[in-house]
Order: C-alpha cells, then structure tokens, then sequence
C-alpha cells in the first residue's frame, strides 16, 4: 500500500515500474483504493453522527424523566395541603377534583394510581404560577411558626413573672386589651399547678395568639 500511495503521488513512476500494457490494471486497483477510503470515510462519518443522535436521544429521556418526576412532587406537594390552602392555589378544576380526590383515597394502590393520573394532568399545565403559590404558602406557613414560638415564649415569661413582658406584648399587639391581659396573666401565675393552673394557661395562651393574629 505505501507503495501505491508513492505511486499515485508521482505517476511518472509507473512506467518503469509496470509495462504500458499493464497500466490500466494499475489505474484500476488505485480507482478500487480510493474508492474504498472515501467510502470508509463516509461510513465513519455516518456512525458520528448516529453516536451525536443516540446521545441526544439519550439526553431528551433523561430530560423529560426528570421533569416527570418535578410534576409528580409538585403534584404530591399539592395533595399534602389543606384545604384553605389549596383555595389559594391556581388550579384547574379537573386537576382540583383530581387533588381533592387523592386526598380522600387511602389504599396503597388506589393512591399511586390517583397519583399517576395528577402528574398526567399536571404535564398540560404551566407549573410557574403553582410553584410561586406553594412559595408563598411555605414563607406563610414558616411566619406563622415563628409567630407560634412567639406566644409560646410570652405565656412561659408571663408564668415565670417577667415584670416588662407585658408592656413588650401591649406594644407589639395593638389589638391587646391591657386589663384583661393583666387578669390572664395573674390568673396564669397564681394557679400554675394542677387543673385550674393548665386551664388557665390555655385561655392565656388561647388569647395571645389571637391578639398577635396568629
């Protein structure tokens, strides 16, 4: 072959190499060599491509997998909220129903199924406008908590006989009501044991979180 490649490169060569009468012959196996280089070439090319499709074809089941699988806990997200909450989602009704349905549904099977059928549904809904709904129900829901810690800490401090507690809540609550604060508060010290001192620190209790809008 390295040969024939010297002599393709310089043709004079043949001549004394192969008798007149044999040059076609010689012309034909190097017509036949670069034939098949070319076709080598294009069947090399042909397979980098098939390899690049294969790979893309890869990419867009991995891709639509995953998105699946962001539908379905978006959808589960969904089924775990209460009912006041979901008025605040926007939703279709057929994808409410189907929600509200998976709620109620408590075997196994019947759920996943239920299941199934909120991530179909949910592949023909834009996900933007529930995920900033879910966001702000989250960033509520970790205030009200926050807020809840809260009371709980000034019923404690109240019990304990904090003397400035109650001028923190008067300030900070302008719905509170000085003199029944100052009734619930000495009610909650001076029975702190047994049954009357839990009831008392339960209505307490009860009326901070309704003063702080909890």
């Amino acid at each position: 072959i390295l040969i024939l490649e010297i002599l393709q490169c310089i043709p004079v060569v043949k001549i004394f190499v192969f008798p007149r009468s044999k040059c076609g012959i010689f012309d034909l196996i190097l017509q036949k060599i670069s034939h098949s280089r070319t076709a080598s070439k294009a069947e090399g090319k042909g397979a980098r491509k098939g390899s690049f499709k294969m790979d893309d074809d890869h990419k867009s089941r991995t891709r639509k997998k995953q998105e699946d699988r962001a539908l379905q806990a978006l959808g589960e997200e969904l089924v775990a909220l209460s009912s006041q909450q979901l008025e605040q989602i926007p939703m279709q009704e057929r994808l409410h129903e189907a929600v509200m349905t998976a709620r109620k549904t408590k075997t196994h099977g019947a759920r996943r199924r239920q299941m199934q059928y909120i991530g179909r549904l949910m592949r023909d809904v834009a996900p933007e406008p529930i995920e900033n709904a879910l966001k702000n129900i989250r960033i509520g829901d970790s205030r009200k908590a926050l807020a809840f810690k809260k009371v709980e800490k000034w019923r404690d401090e109240i019990q304990d006989g904090n003397p400035r507690i109650l001028e923190e809540i008067l300030r900070t609550c302008p719905n509170a009501e000085r003199q029944r604060l100052t009734q619930l508060a000495r009610n909650a010290r001076n029975r702190r044991d047994g049954e009357r001192g839990a009831k008392s620190s339960k209505i307490l209790f009860r009326y901070l979180k309704e003063i702080s809008c909890l």
